[in-house]
């Protein structure tokens, strides 16, 4: 297994932009992990209440891994999240598909194939997402989120009487935004993604359950693949290995499936 260390010698060609949003007023926070000559291009869509780079960073760990395995990975901040404009408060479910599609527009390329990375919420806006991603060659679906309004409200709004409701880290949560979710289920829609789908989830996930990506694939046509972590949590939060493994995986699988790529290529030695 590769060791994926968090602290490995920052990698020189990593760019900070600011990307047009589809509200002209703002923009969102990209980081490009740019590759010469990418044998693929991997846009990650991170999860609730973090940034870009995801929880415990996990995201840089991964886009280090793909960049150096020859796939150019960029990260992003929904709007209301990390650097990119906006309100959290103010964030609905359309917005966050907005930006997706966004910066998937501004990084895709016909000649390579292009896949989305999602993690936890950020895997359910990529299968909701993903019939209107053009070009798309696969979904990467960890910590795969969906029946999401049961699940939200359950979780996050202990007072049905308010309209906004605060977490115990200080972020807000509201009624409009998990009422979205009452006619956009992941689980729907992940079952309507013609193109490949990896999902990869721990069996000790107690956010997202492993019976969520067991249902998909059960209810999916296109070709699937789901990896289980053994004892993996929900972003693999102190599980170097756990972790390391998802990356393997995912690199593996987007380089060598012949559904993405058309002919498997090998990955550089390392």
């Amino acid at each position: 297994m590769t060791d994926h260390n968090i602290h490995s010698p920052v990698i020189s060609n990593v760019v900070h932009r600011r990307l047009a949003s589809v509200d002209p007023a703002e923009t969102i926070h990209v980081v490009d992990y740019e590759v010469e000559h990418p044998r693929a291009i991997a846009v990650f869509s991170h999860g609730f209440f973090v940034p870009g780079f995801e929880s415990n960073r996990m995201f840089v760990v991964a886009a280090r891994a793909f960049q150096t395995a020859g796939i150019r990975a960029v990260l992003f901040d929904y709007r209301g999240s990390g650097y990119s404009d906006g309100s959290f408060i103010d964030v609905r479910l359309g917005q966050l598909q907005d930006d997706l599609r966004q910066v998937y527009n501004a990084y895709r390329s016909q000649s390579t194939p292009t896949v989305v990375v999602g993690q936890s919420l950020g895997s359910g806006l990529a299968a909701l997402t993903a019939a209107e991603l053009p070009d798309l060659a696969g979904l990467v679906l960890w910590g795969f989120s969906a029946h999401n309004y049961e699940r939200y409200t359950r979780q996050y709004l202990r007072d049905a009487s308010s309209e906004v409701v605060y977490q115990g880290n200080g972020f807000p949560v509201t009624q409009a935004f998990v009422n979205d979710f009452r006619t956009q289920d992941p689980m729907d829609a992940v079952a309507e993604v013609h193109r490949p789908v990896l999902f990869v989830h721990g069996t000790a996930d107690d956010k997202a359950s492993i019976e969520l990506p067991r249902e998909a694939v059960a209810r999916r046509s296109a070709p699937s693949r789901l990896v289980e972590i053994p004892g993996g949590t929900h972003g693999f939060k102190a599980q170097p290995d756990e972790l390391a493994r998802a990356i393997d995986v995912s690199i593996e699988w987007v380089l060598n499936d012949p559904a993405i790529s058309g002919t498997p290529q090998r990955r550089p030695a390392i």
